[in-house]
């Protein structure tokens, strides 16, 4: 059976210009080869999502390949936020960007000692914000109350659309043993059990947020596809030289 995945997750590289002290990813070399963009255009995707590291560390590659790939398809960036530049912010208005600014909240060990460049953020057409859950920043509804500040003032996301999702650190050698010890996991559950009930109390009004649909999406849904969540029929991830690799 052939398989013609509608989503893809390309890893750039790990490169990054902070030094975030909850961040788990290990280095890898790898080197963009433009061969795979015929077989990716082939696959007549509907989303790319770029990776890093920072993805906007690569922008020279990021851009070869939406060239390539053109208006068809939508693109998604998870980012610290700190590299826009006017060049970049006007490419991606013309194409389908879907940003994502990694903001955890106040309590957050994100570096800070590069600064988030909101005044070009806010002309970016579609960009909402990304939160890690860890132990050092562990308290979500705080961070999300923050978070909703910076959603009025700077995120160009609809509202209805907007979603904080927190995603869980795993446990790695580096984030430290007792990451994701029970008390953690406990705590994360109670606090999006608080932020279920809002996102419901909203739908019964006639209102579905952002949140709730990823809820379902992650936890409730059946999955349609043969495979696991990062790499099935329908979705899988590569390197920016063409391997395959997890998630």
């Amino acid at each position: 059976m052939t398989v013609k995945p509608e989503r893809i997750y390309i890893k750039l590289g790990t490169s990054c210009n902070l030094h975030c002290k909850y961040c788990h990813s290990e280095s890898l070399d790898v080197k963009f080869d433009p061969s795979i963009l015929p077989a990716l255009k082939g696959f007549g995707l509907k989303r790319v999502t770029f990776g890093g590291g920072e993805p906007l560390l690569y922008w020279r590659t990021i851009k070869q390949i939406v060239e390539y790939l053109g208006t068809s398809v939508e693109y998604k960036v998870v980012t610290n936020g700190t590299l826009f530049t006017r060049e970049i912010v006007d490419f991606c208005n013309s194409y389908k960007f879907l940003f994502f600014v990694s903001v955890d909240g106040r309590d957050s060990t994100r570096d800070m000692s590069i600064p988030i460049k909101w005044d070009l953020i806010k002309d970016l057409r579609f960009c909402g914000t990304a939160v890690t859950f860890y132990r050092e920043n562990s308290n979500i509804l705080d961070a999300m109350a923050s978070l909703d500040v910076l959603k009025e003032k700077y995120l160009t996301i609809e509202p209805w659309m907007f979603s904080s999702f927190p995603n869980f650190v795993h446990s790695t050698s580096k984030v430290g043993k007792n990451a994701s010890d029970l008390k953690l996991v406990n705590d994360y559950l109670c606090q999006m059990e608080v932020l279920a009930k809002e996102a419901f109390v909203l739908y019964k009004s006639g209102i579905v947020t952002g949140f709730l649909r990823r809820l379902f999406r992650s936890f409730v849904l059946r999955k349609n596809y043969v495979g696991v969540r990062c790499c099935n029929n329908t979705y899988f991830s590569i390197l920016a030289d063409g391997s395959i690799t997890v998630c």
